[in-house]
């Protein structure tokens, strides 16, 4: 729950990323990257719009986030 920031990871060649349970509030920043996975279950994020920018995101995980709305889905490559 002390994970806020995810700014250390701006940039790197991650494929997989669990961010669950944490305080972290905002994908901003990693649009544009490799991510393939991205769990994120029970953190407070709401706005998902930067996942459109995530070319190979195929597995999203937004179990017991508020997020705000699900349509930056569309269009997408994620299908679990």
């Amino acid at each position: 729950p002390e994970l806020r920031d995810l700014s250390p990871i701006f940039g790197t060649k991650l494929t997989k990323l669990d961010v669950s349970h944490t305080g972290v509030t905002t994908l901003a920043g990693l649009d544009g990257s490799l991510l393939e996975e991205l769990y994120m279950a029970g953190a407070p994020v709401r706005d998902l719009s930067p996942v459109r920018g995530m070319p190979r995101l195929r597995v999203l995980d937004v179990t017991g986030c508020p997020v705000e709305s699900l349509e930056p889905l569309a269009g997408t490559r994620v299908q679990t």
